[in-house]
Order: C-alpha cells, then sequence, then structure tokens
C-alpha cells in the first residue's frame, strides 16, 4: 500500500523560496522520533481505539470542558474511520512519482 509525504525543504538562513517535494514513501525513511501509526482498514472504517480526547486536548496545548470531549469524541472518530478508508485504497499499480514545485 503506498502513501506519499509532503516535505519542505527551507536553507538555515531565510529562504528566498522553498522547494515542496512530494515523495513517494518508499524512497525516505521516517525520522526516529515520528511514530508510524497503523490501521487496519475495513469497509466499515479503521481499527484503531476511540480517541483519547482529552490527552489530544492536553497534547494541542488547548482547554476543554467535559461536555466539549465527549462532543468531539465521535467527531475524531470518525475523521479517524475516514483515514483508514483512505488507507484502504489499493495503490499497487500506481507508479511512485517525485515533483518539485518551486514557492515564491
Amino acid at each position: 500500500m503506498g502513501s506519499r509525504a509532503v516535505l519542505l525543504l527551507k536553507g538555515p538562513s531565510p529562504p528566498k523560496h522553498s522547494i515542496l517535494f512530494l515523495l513517494n514513501h518508499k524512497k525516505i525513511s521516517p525520522a526516529p522520533s515520528i511514530r508510524r501509526f497503523t490501521t487496519k482498514a475495513t469497509a466499515n472504517g479503521s481499527s484503531l481505539e476511540p480517541p483519547d480526547v482529552a490527552r489530544l486536548a492536553e497534547t494541542a496545548r488547548i482547554s476543554l470542558t467535559p461536555q466539549q470531549v465527549e462532543e468531539f469524541g465521535p467527531k475524531i472518530r470518525q475523521v479517524i474511520d475516514w483515514f483508514g478508508q483512505i488507507q484502504a485504497v489499493d495503490l499497487d499499480s500506481v507508479e511512485p512519482s517525485i515533483r518539485a514545485v518551486l514557492i515564491h
């Protein structure tokens, strides 16, 4: 199953422009500090555990009331299920590509 990654490269000083590369994930490996999550996507969605909304809010440094935590749980789960459906798409027949776009 293939996927794409977006990488924005900038120079050490403020760049005059940035180069945006779309890379095939098989050509690069993630940094050790990046966690790679996998799901078993099905027609009904993914097999991820229900989201820990309180922990997500803490990580995002936002405060939520208990009512908001209850409200956002199903919505976040729906988004996770959509990503599971996207992961279920068979991309084996899609050729890998590398494209560079100059951004001014």
